[in-house]
């Protein structure tokens, strides 16, 4: 037998080299089975983590609604009285209202969420100021808006969606006839496109354009035509009240102030006290001014000649909703042959509501002591002498025509489609 023979009997060993690449592969095999572990287990740890993450966002969602539940139910407990069917709004903030309808939602745009929250401190008063805010808003939200791939109709999206946000922000507050009116022209604008198909980049800055004409047509030119038709109600030497404050009467007063004499009695009335800001306003503007408290009005009011206040809305009834104690103003004027007159756009006169009284809706305000009164008061058509519009001066019953001839006109005159 030669000596490269191999014994009989004895297994097969491979060659060095192959021995080499049989260790290289299992230790390749176990890397990729560690690897595999690894990732495995920061697959684990991730899911676990979010897991925990969503029990404690769940945990705080349940709190925050237990708890505006038990402060909701605590004011209807305390306000057994007339006032019990008004709604008290749960103050919110930032994060309170991302938990409660969750993080990723499309509608809590940053600028919708802030003016929310300014509307209900207060921040945001008036509402012109309100009203203009609110499109401002609507405006960055069409911009910033991310369409899905599943879209088919763009406009009926935008329809869906700018509801939910005019729905969220009345969780806030309740929205004035200017606001529903701005909401309703908004729809009718993508009532307008939905049966065409339009790009996404093309709508968005029609929509912006034509929010734009509103607010220059029924808030900017709307002030300015006013102003103008108001010129012949104040003469030299005349002595004229207004109550609360109005950014349009101020106006008013601070251009016709430029070549008449005249003196203004601001009256004032709590918890807002807007009368203190009015009465700076117009004295660094050099006018005549006294001021005083509601309670205390009825000592000057045979010196008054005329009587100017601002408006929330006017109803289709011909019906003023403003500040609380405008009502007690009117019948007072009324009582005292004084004119009294009305300063409004048309934009917040409503199509809908007709109300007789203070307590079939209004809103609720936190006073001195934690002790709750209204925002509003109503006051009925027979004490107003004349509503000063961009239209012309109109008496309070012409309400429902000018609304018919608003709508008419597609409440802005002629659109352009896209």
């Amino acid at each position: 037998m030669s000596k490269d023979a191999k014994p009989k009997g004895e297994p097969w060993k491979p060659k060095e080299k192959f021995d080499k690449k049989a260790n290289k592969e299992q230790k390749q095999d176990q890397s990729k089975d560690q690897k595999e572990q690894k990732d495995q287990k920061e697959l684990n740890e991730q899911k676990n983590a979010k897991e925990q993450k969503d029990v404690k966002e769940s945990v705080q969602k349940e709190q925050i609604k237990k708890e505006a539940e038990k402060e909701q139910a605590a004011a209807v407990e305390t306000r057994k009285d007339f006032t019990s069917h008004l709604q008290q709004f749960t103050k919110h903030s930032s994060n309170s209202i991302r938990l409660l309808h969750g993080q990723q939602n499309k509608i809590y745009h940053p600028q919708i969420i802030d003016i929310g929250i300014k509307y209900q401190d207060g921040s945001i008063m008036g509402s012109t100021y309100r009203c203009f805010e609110f499109l401002q808003a609507i405006k960055s939200f069409i911009r910033d808006y991310k369409v899905t791939k599943e879209t088919i109709n763009l406009g009926e999206e935008f329809n869906t969606s700018i509801e939910k946000v005019f729905r969220l922000l009345q969780s806030f507050r309740a929205a004035n006839e200017g606001m529903k009116t701005a909401y309703v022209y908004i729809r009718h604008l993508l009532s307008l496109c939905l049966q065409k198909r339009i790009d996404e980049n093309k709508l968005k800055q029609w929509l912006c354009e034509q929010i734009d004409v509103f607010i220059e047509g029924k808030i900017v030119n709307a002030r300015d035509l006013i102003i103008q038709n108001a010129q012949s109600l104040i003469q030299n030497g005349q002595n004229i009240l207004v109550f609360g404050r109005s950014h349009l009467v101020e106006e008013f007063l601070i251009q016709q102030s430029a070549t008449k004499d005249f003196t203004v009695f601001i009256v004032d009335n709590p918890p807002f006290n807007e009368g203190r800001e009015l009465m700076k306003s117009l004295v660094q503007n050099g006018l005549n001014v006294n001021y005083l408290l509601l309670s205390h009005v009825s000592y000057v009011l045979k010196s008054i000649d005329k009587i100017f206040v601002g408006a929330s809305a006017l109803l289709i009834n011909g019906a003023l909703i403003s500040r609380v104690g405008t009502a007690f103003l009117a019948c007072l004027a009324n009582a005292h042959k004084i004119p009294f007159h009305v300063f409004c756009e048309t934009y917040k006169f409503s199509e809908e509501k007709s109300q007789i009284d203070s307590l079939s809706w209004n809103e609720l305000v936190a006073s001195a002591g934690d002790q709750l009164s209204l925002r509003y008061d109503v006051t009925q058509s027979q004490f107003i002498s004349m509503v000063v519009t961009e239209v012309g001066l109109i008496p309070a019953t012409s309400v429902k025509t000018i609304i018919r001839e608003f709508k008419q006109l597609n409440y802005v005159d002629q659109i352009q489609l896209p």
